[in-house]
């Protein structure tokens, strides 16, 4: 039988699976020269949710990786419109 706290965790787990998903697929947006503003925005809306909520569950680890993120996309979000400013950034994502 699992415990109230036990089950916030597994629907935690799902959502986070569901969302790294979005974030591997969505993040791709940053290969395009010029993104959308709204579309890095969300990446970043995402990313610190996704840090909020993983501490707040006791994933440290999760919630740093997340809080780094948040900072490159909003970074991504403010940054010089040149396309050779998102090269290193679209290349850390990917590896990451």
């Amino acid at each position: 039988m699992s415990t109230p706290g036990q089950e916030f965790v597994e629907l935690f787990l799902t959502e986070a699976s569901e969302h790294l998903q979005f974030l591997r697929e969505y993040s791709g947006i940053l290969m395009d020269p010029y993104p959308m503003p709204e579309d890095v925005e969300r990446l970043y809306i995402f990313c610190a949710h996704a840090g909020g909520t993983s501490a707040s569950y006791g994933y440290p680890l999760f919630s740093e990786v997340s809080g780094k993120l948040a900072h490159i996309f909003q970074y991504a979000d403010e940054r010089d419109d040149r396309p050779e400013a998102s090269g290193p950034l679209v290349e850390f994502i990917l590896k990451a």
